[in-house]
């Protein structure tokens, strides 16, 4: 996006620019003003990453999902069109519409561009892999204002320009997902390119870099074209929006209302099958309960399909339907599942009953000397102060009439919003502190050593040069030590290791993990002094290791009996195997080390150990027979 952004700016009026709403706070730092800004996601998340999108000029065009987040929708002045359908029922005279395509908003961005009619589609940060400096978002980005995020086990991809990039599972999701979006448009005629170098390369989309981009400019500016095809927005058309809208939330409160009732009886009749207080059952009743259902399923079925989505988990605790009920199973499975569907009617009438309020609350907006007092209530009420600021852009002139304390209480809705705009402690952020850890970073040093990825690792300790703490210092303190390695410095390697023994004396690690970091450079520099021919200096490390955990004594005894110190090589081989007795390979290199001592007996008892805990160990089968050998001479 950072690469491609001084190009759109250049062009930007020769363009149609459909943005994704996080990307809003970067565009206006790189003076750029979309056509069109796409948002999908429902959560409070999206309106903290996304909320710049308020401050942008109210010609542009926000482009919905029929659930986007209401603090966003709400609180934007201009105009705006919604994917899917208006209401979560079938409504008679819906007019035809295309879907908020998945998973990720760009997916849906590109879907709207083909449905628009456009034949080529220019993709601007969408990379899907992280950046070589190991950013995971564009500058402008809380998840950039965060630093590079080292990676663990990553994904790996191929760029664009044949490099491979670390990329996470849902990205990588998204890369396919995007793949059969751009076959499915290539075969109706749109192409799809991605400037990127840097972008993950994906099948059906065509890498170009900006300068050989070749286009044929716009005749009208898009945002002429884009607001002569929409109706208008003035008063009188909003106030026939919010007509037909009353008219069809108050049908489906009725309908709703009628569901309930019907629920209500069923629940009634379901006691009186089987019987209450002493009462016989009576089977008619079921006969009742097969109408009302019937009733639920034809005269209702839109309301109802809604209804029983809410109680999915409520009917997810019904009986296994691969066996025979019994009478008290079928008596509780009629309990159940209409107490959850009256419940859910109810549950859905809520929320019916609550646009219909915000509906009086739009109407009233429209009123020429509305009651401001009433609407700053329900403004706050919903958390969208910034609802002044669309108050004031549509109706200028009533605005300008307002008393004194009419104007009090709108600039206080303004200041609430400014702050709305500009807090820093958001849940997006909370959330990035929380993710942005060094998890499976460790693991990833270790694999990439173990390949001889030279440039990967350089480029992984550069991102930890970010992270202030003592965990990413001791990472990165490995990631030198391998670099050094695998350009053949030992030297240099060990030193950095010692680094690790340094900050270890002067803080002793208290988790297992900094254990761990130091066992890795401990466990290199064993390896650089026995490659150097320097046995003292790595018995010295071994032991330290053996310190730290028991489970490289077998390490440090075999090196112990290697250069001629036996019996403390089996000092120490006996006791790592009273701890862990079952460790058959120590025992035979026990038993073997008693060989070569001339103790006969004491090999013999290790090596009829490890036979009677393996009757199939050829080694020890064959050392005992070595020693009857021996013997017998």
């Amino acid at each position: 996006l950072d690469e491609i952004l001084p190009w759109v700016r250049e062009h930007q009026e020769e363009l149609l620019i459909l943005a994704v709403s996080r990307v809003c706070r970067r565009l206006k730092q790189a003076g750029i003003k979309p056509h069109i800004v796409v948002t999908i996601d429902p959560s409070q998340m999206s309106f903290d990453i996304s909320r710049e999108l308020l401050t942008m000029d109210p010609d542009v065009i926000l482009a919905r999902a029929n659930h986007a987040v209401f603090k966003l929708v709400a609180q934007w002045p201009g105009r705006s069109v919604y994917f899917d359908t208006r209401y979560p029922w079938r409504q008679k005279d819906e007019p035809g519409n295309i879907g908020a395509a998945g998973p990720t908003v760009t997916n849906t961005a590109v879907q709207l561009a083909v449905a628009m009619g456009v034949s080529r589609i220019i993709l601007g940060g969408v990379d899907l892999c992280h950046s070589r400096e190991g950013h995971t978002h564009a500058s402008g980005s809380n998840e950039h204002d965060r630093g590079p995020k080292p990676p663990g086990l990553a994904i790996e991809v191929v760029t664009n320009e044949g490099y491979t990039a670390t990329t996470t599972p849902d990205f990588f999701n998204a890369i396919r997902a995007m793949e059969q979006q751009a076959g499915k448009a290539l075969a109706k005629g749109v192409q799809l390119i991605n400037p990127a170098g840097g972008a993950a390369r994906m099948r059906h989309i065509e890498y170009l870099p900006p300068e050989e981009l070749r286009f044929t400019p716009l005749d009208t500016p898009a945002l002429e074209v884009l607001h002569g095809r929409l109706e208008g927005d003035d008063s009188e058309s909003r106030l026939r929006n919010i007509a037909a809208m009353e008219k069809a939330l108050a049908h489906a409160n009725g309908r709703i209302r009628r569901i309930e009732k019907l629920t209500g009886d069923a629940l009634e009749c379901n006691d009186k099958l089987f019987g209450r207080r002493g009462r016989p059952g009576d089977f008619k009743y079921k006969k009742r309960m097969d109408k009302i259902e019937r009733q639920l399923d034809r005269d209702y079925k839109d309301l109802s399909v809604l209804v029983r989505m809410f109680s999915a988990r409520e009917l997810l605790r019904m009986p296994p339907s691969d066996r025979e009920w019994t009478d008290e199973e079928i008596e509780q499975a009629g309990l159940t599942y209409y107490r959850a569907y009256r419940n859910n009617a109810r549950q859905v009438l809520k929320l019916v009953e609550s646009a219909q309020e915000r509906l009086r609350t739009a109407r009233l907006e429209e009123s020429p000397t509305p009651d401001i007092q009433r609407l700053a209530a329900q403004w706050r009420k919903d958390g969208v102060p910034g609802r002044a600021l669309v108050w004031r852009h549509r109706h200028p002139e009533a605005a300008a009439r307002l008393g004194e304390e009419q104007e009090q209480l709108l600039r206080e809705l303004e200041e609430a919003f400014h702050d709305q705009l500009t807090e820093e402690d958001t849940e997006h952020r909370r959330k990035l502190e929380q993710e942005f850890t060094l998890n499976g970073v460790r693991a990833r040093l270790l694999n990439l050593h173990k390949r001889g990825a030279v440039e990967e690792l350089e480029r992984l300790e550069r991102q930890l040069q970010h992270y202030k703490n003592r965990e990413s210092e001791e990472l990165q303190i490995l990631a030198r030590g391998y670099i050094a390695e695998l350009r053949e410095q030992p030297q240099a390697a060990f030193d950095h290791y010692a680094r690790l023994i340094d900050l270890a004396q002067q803080d002793p690690p208290e988790d297992g993990a900094a254990s761990a970091r130091l066992e890795d450079g401990l466990g290199r520099m064993a390896a650089i002094a026995l490659d150097r021919q320097q046995p003292e200096q790595a018995l010295l490390i071994l032991q330290t290791l053996t310190d730290l955990s028991p489970t490289y004594a077998p390490q440090f005894a075999e090196l112990l009996r290697l250069t001629g110190r036996r019996e403390e090589a089996a000092a120490i081989y006996s006791e790592y195997l009273r701890q862990a007795p079952d460790d058959l390979p120590v025992m035979l290199r026990l038993g073997r080390l008693y060989q070569e001592s001339g103790s006969n007996e004491a090999a013999r008892t290790a090596f009829q150990y490890v036979l009677d805990k393996d009757p199939s160990n050829n080694d020890a089968n064959a050392l005992l027979q070595q020693l009857g050998a021996t013997q017998a001479q």
